[in-house]
C-alpha cells in the first residue's frame, strides 16, 4: 500500500464536446493518454453505449420472466380446472343425464372457473386492512 506524504489534489479537466464521431474520440483519447499527467479519459458517448447495451440485455431477462410467469399461471389454472372436473365427475354426469350437451357442460365448467378467477383477482386488489400486519 502506498502512502502519500503530501496532500492529494484533484486535478481535472472537463471538456464538453458534442456529436463527435467515435473515430475522433478514439484518436483523441489515445493522444491524450500519451501524456504523463493524464490518468483517465472517458467519453459520455461510450458510457451511453455501454448503458444502452446493459439495458438491452435486461430487456431480454424481463421478457423471459414475463413469459415464465404467464406459462406458470396457465399451468396452474389448467391443473386446477382438471382437478375441479375430476372431483365433480358425479355432478357433471348428473347434468349430462338431465339432457345437457357436452358443450354446455364444458361451458358450465369454464364459466365457473372464469368467475372464480375474477373473484380472486378482485379480492387481491381490494383493500384488506384486516388481513395485513400493521406496525402501529
Amino acid at each position: 500500500m502506498k502512502r502519500f506524504l503530501s496532500k492529494l489534489r484533484n486535478r481535472q479537466l472537463i471538456l464538453l464536446l458534442f456529436d463527435e464521431p467515435e473515430s475522433w474520440e478514439r484518436s483523441f483519447g489515445s493522444e491524450v493518454m500519451g501524456e504523463q499527467a493524464v490518468a483517465l479519459v472517458t467519453f459520455i458517448n461510450s458510457v451511453d453505449r455501454s448503458f444502452a447495451e446493459t439495458l438491452g440485455s435486461l430487456d431480454v431477462v424481463t421478457l423471459v420472466l414475463i413469459v415464465s410467469a404467464a406459462s406458470l399461471a396457465f399451468v396452474v389454472l389448467y391443473s386446477l380446472t382438471n382437478i375441479n372436473v375430476s372431483e365433480r365427475i358425479r355432478e357433471l354426469s348428473t347434468i349430462k343425464v338431465l339432457g345437457f350437451y357436452d358443450v354446455e357442460v364444458s361451458m358450465y365448467i369454464y364459466r365457473e372457473s372464469l368467475v372464480l378467477t375474477l373473484l380472486g383477482i378482485l379480492f387481491r386488489f381490494c383493500p384488506r386492512k384486516n388481513f395485513e400486519y400493521s406496525r402501529s
